[in-house]
């Protein structure tokens, strides 16, 4: 299913928009948008779709997007059927490329920042982030300047708050890395181009001109994996994308992905995921029942 692009700003020279939605239910499409987004769930259930991960969300959820990435807050059949009084409320910010790629906020001084936006591009879902109602409201009725010194410090401390997960995969992310990594690029391109065929070691090492040991060493200092988990994450990854995009059969898209035996691929799939892959296509295949 490919997602819808839509255009989310509603005032042409804002850099940062905040709004409260109050609806029977969430936008019910897969869909995408420039601009970063920072989605605070005050009333409302349901399943969670942001690029390849799947998961449930509910009252309290605070989740950060980045640019483009796809994804669908997909409330549950009740809210649709015009039977009950359930509501779905939430209050969002959007902020636009020019905020998040502005040279204010690449000073070394915004680092953490800096680092939080580019998280984002896989999705960001913070966890136990205490009294967010009470400062989206005070951003909600401060005047337009004071408002970005409450976004910048409600920023900063979801910069440092540690008990968060990223959401999609690294196939799904815009940029694996910053573009000062150029000693790993030709690695990454060699790695993107083969991932679904064996890959020796010996071979990236040499690419960046390094001995195995020390290749090692500097991958996962610079990607916190090894080289290895990053391989398979990426045929998970890219498994995930045929299973969403494609009706070939589960054996297909095990070799297509790169893994020889299908029953290793249903391990490492639940594993990751604890889902099987027949039931993470079943999970997507859900959302057609609501679009229109």
């Amino acid at each position: 299913m490919k997602p819808f692009y839509t255009k989310t700003s509603t005032f042409f020279d804002s850099a940062v928009i905040i709004r409260r939605d109050e609806l029977s239910h969430f936008y019910k499409h897969w869909h995408y948008h420039d601009e970063y987004e920072l989605v605070y769930i005050e009333k409302s259930t349901g399943k969670r779709f942001v690029g390849d991960s799947i998961g449930d969300f509910k009252e309290g959820d605070l989740v950060l997007l980045g640019s483009k990435l796809p994804h669908i807050w997909l409330n549950g059949p009740a809210y649709f059927d015009g039977s009950s009084d359930k509501k779905a409320i939430a209050t969002i910010i959007h902020f636009q490329r020019r905020f998040v790629e502005n040279d204010f906020i690449r000073l070394p001084s915004m680092n953490n920042i800096h680092r939080l936006f580019s998280d984002a591009t896989c999705g960001v879902k913070f966890n136990n982030f205490k009294d967010i109602g009470e400062k989206l409201l005070a951003i909600e009725e401060a005047t337009m300047a004071d408002q970005i010194i409450l976004i910048l410090d409600l920023l900063n401390r979801l910069s440092l708050h540690k008990d968060r997960e990223l959401l999609a995969s690294d196939r799904y992310a815009q940029n694996l890395m910053e573009k000062n990594q150029n000693r790993l690029t030709e690695v990454f391109e060699y790695i993107a181009h083969n991932f679904t065929d064996d890959i020796r070691l010996a071979d990236l090492a040499q690419i960046a001109h390094m001995t195995p040991e020390a290749f090692c060493n500097y991958f996962k200092k610079k990607t916190r994996k090894t080289v290895f988990t990053y391989i398979n994450d990426l045929k998970i990854g890219y498994s995930k994308k045929l299973l969403i995009d494609s009706h070939k059969s589960i054996s297909q898209i095990a070799q297509e992905s790169g893994f020889n035996s299908i029953s290793f691929f249903n391990r490492k799939f639940k594993a990751d995921l604890n889902i099987t892959p027949l039931q993470y296509r079943k999970s997507f295949e859900a959302m057609d029942r609501f679009e229109v």
